[in-house]
């Protein structure tokens, strides 16, 4: 015999308990996909603001960049041009934000941010090439700097104390990286260098030109699919050259003089290289 079951009926209270469930899913999901559309539109305009630098400011050459350059190729090309850029005024902004937090007195998130700019000093401290981190007087300034403009704005954080509005404070600790940005790549040669480096092996190129041979410094970005026409990029003015395949006598990979030796200082514990690339002379 079949007994039926009897479910008790809804209130309004389940069913406003229900709606909130649902609105908080959607909330959850609509921020998961803001958040990565933000980091897509954010990776691709840091490409094209490098691709730029990269050419000289100039549109022919960063459009035929972009057209012969593998994707894994540009992006990781990008990646390794942009890090030491960036590594100073991350660490500042975690310190920053740390400090601002500890002012209001949320220790957790603040002890979580400046473990955080401690580890991320650490780890590229390690890998990223010596001649392009900041020395220590730069980081000196610039924790002082940090410290200076949160004592002096303050009353940002009695604000954030009544309000859980951080959109001031983010921009603020915004500008605060990019000044320190400013200042670091304005200092330093060898960073201003590392920014425009194109994303493949500079070449030394011997081109036949009836009985005499002339060198070209640059980087070859495409040969074409009858393999008649190779087209460079020249180092000196990254203006875009196409030059017939079968005038070139000789190619040799060599290192522009304006780029410095890499020294990482995971070196220390490793054997240095005994082949060193060689300066190009075109």
């Amino acid at each position: 015999m079949l007994r039926g079951v009897i479910l008790a009926p809804m209130t309004s209270t389940d069913y406003d308990k229900i709606r909130r469930t649902h609105a908080l899913q959607e909330i959850a999901r609509n921020s998961r996909s803001s958040i990565i559309n933000r980091g897509l539109i954010l990776a691709l305009l840091l490409t094209a603001m490098d691709v730029l630098l990269v050419a000289h400011l100039q549109q022919s050459s960063a459009l035929a960049i972009l057209r012969f350059t593998p994707p894994v190729s540009l992006f990781t090309g990008v990646f390794v041009n942009l890090a030491s850029a960036v590594f100073f005024p991350i660490v500042i902004g975690l310190l920053t934000l740390g400090v601002i937090y500890a002012l209001q007195q949320r220790v957790t998130r603040a002890f979580s941010f400046i473990l955080g700019a401690f580890l991320f000093y650490g780890v590229g401290n390690v890998f990223l090439d010596e001649s392009l981190t900041p020395g220590l007087g730069f980081w000196f300034v610039g924790i002082a700097v940090a410290f200076v403009l949160v004592g002096v704005g303050s009353y940002l954080v009695k604000r954030f104390e009544v309000s859980d509005d951080l959109s001031g404070l983010s921009v603020f600790v915004f500008f605060l990286g990019l000044a320190c940005l400013v200042t670091v790549v304005s200092s330093n040669d060898d960073l201003r260098a590392a920014l425009a480096r194109p994303y493949i092996s500079a070449e030394e190129i011997t081109v036949k030109q009836g009985a005499d041979d002339s060198k070209l410094v640059g980087y070859v970005l495409d040969v074409d699919v009858s393999g008649q026409w190779t087209t460079l990029l020249l180092e000196h003015d990254r203006t875009i050259r196409i030059i017939a395949s079968d005038s070139i006598a000789m190619r040799t990979v060599c290192r522009p003089a304006t780029l410095s030796v890499p020294h990482p200082r995971w070196s220390i514990i490793d054997t240095p290289p005994t082949d060193v690339v060689p300066v190009c002379e075109g």
